[in-house]
């Protein structure tokens, strides 16, 4: 049904013990896609279950910034809906980029400065590679969306240059 296979049904039903077991069987992909292209750990960060999360990406095979078919990756709705633990996670990844856009354009850390997700910005924002100057879909920065909506506390820098401090 819908395309899901036993890990897709594990992980949305949030059956962490299952999940478990299936991810250590070789035969079983983590990065297995249902109709919508959507992947287990995408259907995690949906569910905001972070210990699902923490056993998909932990298994090591997945690839977390696979896209579904309407252009979402997993980093970009992780910072939209807040998701400190996961966004920890991928940070620690050598094979993800903080500067991975969604359909819109927008990158983790513009979004998680949009919805004034401090937590997720602040450790974002320490990423080397980190471009706070990449423009959305709509021509927006990080910086542009702190400003239009009146951030005070949420600052962050690239090395040592400070980007955006109260405003």
């Amino acid at each position: 049904m819908y395309g899901w296979t036993p890990v897709l049904w594990a992980v949305q039903s949030r059956h962490e013990r299952i999940v478990r077991l299936l991810l250590k069987q070789s035969s079983v992909d983590p990065d297995s896609a249902d109709k919508s292209g959507r992947t287990p750990v995408s259907w995690a960060v949906g569910a905001c279950c972070e210990e699902i999360d923490g056993d998909v990406i932990g298994a090591g095979r997945c690839h977390p910034s696979t896209r579904d078919k309407s252009g979402r990756t997993p980093p970009p709705r992780a910072a939209e809906n807040g998701y400190e633990g996961y966004m920890s996670m991928l940070l620690q990844r050598n094979d993800i980029s903080p500067n991975t856009p969604d359909e819109r354009g927008q990158t983790p850390i513009s979004l998680a400065v949009k919805n004034r997700n401090e937590r997720i910005v602040k450790p974002a924002s320490e990423q080397k590679d980190l471009d706070p100057n990449s423009r959305d879909k709509s021509g927006r920065t990080s910086l542009s969306w702190a400003v239009g909506n009146r951030h005070t506390g949420i600052y962050y820098r690239n090395g040592t240059t400070s980007i955006l401090r109260q405003c």
